[in-house]
């Protein structure tokens, strides 16, 4: 928990305060871990000595106050946010609906922030928005993202070399479906800056579904550059048992410019969505990716370290 209640404090000071709140944090980091203690009279003990400290660099609007209540004085869990949100065309807005947790809950104070991604005119291009919310005091509350009309996706998204021309097919026709639409994705407190946790309603029985349908998930694994944004795609799709699902995911493991981690995500969520309604495709996939990499001639390679992000997607998918 501590490390979360750090990472959403340097947040909180980074959004209110901007340069201002990133330097008083980094003062205050460094009045709070010295070495020896004793050669600094001003030494910071303590977490309200930590905040206190970190509310010189924020600005007024910042409840810092309500965050070392809510983290700090009280063993409060996670916040849960309960949204929704739909696309309005004709406006080019996106409708958010949210519903605040209950007053005697972990309560979310402040601003809150939200991201979408617009697109680009080129093929695998995006442009990431950003907006802070101001939460009100009612219990449901709608708000208004505006998305910028004149974005317009060019170019064809990336297939995946392994899939036969039906497979293609079905790709090119699941891109169509999204094309004419600008919004790309959209993410609820994508910096973690109150650690809340979102439920998107319409499917409560699948938490790692994202409130996105797939069209939208695949393009944020694809698009997005943010390593926290594709690994939460790469487990949205574990909630999509269709081909083009398992094609986005295969693109991911392939891709050497994808960071490791999310190339291991994506082996996992490929064994996730093994099923009889696919015919088994993404077991195919997977057994395909591991004899390429796995065996020469009939033999098992030995292990190869010399790039430890390939050994370790080796591993995942293993």
């Amino acid at each position: 928990k501590a490390a979360f209640v750090l990472h959403s404090l340097e947040a909180q000071c980074t959004s209110s305060g901007g340069e201002r709140g990133t330097v008083a944090f980094a003062k205050a980091m460094g009045s709070l871990l010295v070495l020896p203690p004793a050669h600094l009279e001003r030494r910071i003990v303590g977490g309200h000595g930590l905040i206190a400290a970190c509310a010189s660099g924020c600005a007024a609007s910042a409840d810092l106050d309500g965050f070392e209540s809510m983290w700090v004085r009280q063993a409060l869990p996670c916040p849960t946010l309960k949204a929704n949100f739909q696309y309005v065309r004709r406006k080019y807005v996106v409708e958010l609906v949210l519903v605040l947790p209950p007053r005697d809950a972990s309560a979310l104070t402040g601003p809150l922030r939200v991201s979408w991604g617009e697109a680009a005119n080129s093929e695998d291009g995006a442009y990431v928005q950003e907006e802070v919310l101001t939460l009100t005091n009612e219990h449901m509350q709608m708000h208004e993202l505006t998305v910028d009309a004149r974005r317009r996706r060019g170019g064809k998204r990336r297939k995946s070399g392994g899939g036969d021309m039906k497979e293609e097919a079905m790709v090119e026709e699941a891109y169509n479906e999204t094309a004419a639409v600008p919004l790309l994705w959209l993410r609820v407190d994508p910096s973690l800056e109150w650690a809340c946790r979102v439920a998107w309603s319409g499917r409560p029985r699948e938490p790692l579904w994202s409130g996105m349908p797939e069209g939208m998930v695949r393009d944020q694994l694809q698009l997005d550059r943010c390593v926290a944004s594709q690994l939460d795609a790469v487990a949205a799709l574990t909630t999509f048992p269709t081909l083009t699902a398992i094609n986005t995911l295969e693109v991911a493991l392939r891709d050497d410019e994808v960071f490791y981690r999310v190339r291991a995500a994506a082996a996992a969520a490929l064994c996730a969505l093994v099923a009889p309604a696919t015919n088994y495709e993404a077991l195919h996939r997977l057994v395909k990716y591991a004899r390429e990499r796995l065996y020469d001639n009939g033999a098992v390679r030995p292990n190869d370290f010399t790039e430890l992000g390939e050994y370790f997607v080796t591993k995942a998918v293993i």
